[in-house]
């Protein structure tokens, strides 16, 4: 009786041990797959950071460009500039 007894311990400790790596292997391909989708979350933000950001460098630059365009409309209108603009227009129909 011993003898089974000790050879039934024997296979309940090897099943136990199976047990225990499958249940190793199936944590880490969890770990594996939680860490895949943690990476593609990432990205898809920073994706999404990233499309929000030039979105905002788009809107800056036609601020930037709207107001510089409005400075150069200025300046121009004014008499002395408009002066100078007309004499060199008409100093390069004369040449002509």
């Amino acid at each position: 009786m011993k003898v089974q007894k000790s050879a039934l311990c024997a296979h309940w400790s090897q099943l136990i041990q199976r047990i225990h790596q499958q249940i190793e292997r199936l944590r880490n391909q969890a770990d594996y797959v939680l860490l895949r989708v943690k990476v593609g979350v990432q990205s898809a933000f920073a994706e999404q950071k990233a499309s929000g950001s030039v979105t905002a460098e788009y809107a800056v630059i036609l601020i930037a460009a709207t107001g510089f365009a409005g400075v150069l409309a200025l300046i121009l209108k004014s008499p002395e500039v408009k002066s100078q603009l007309t004499a060199l227009i008409t100093r390069g129909l004369k040449a002509a």
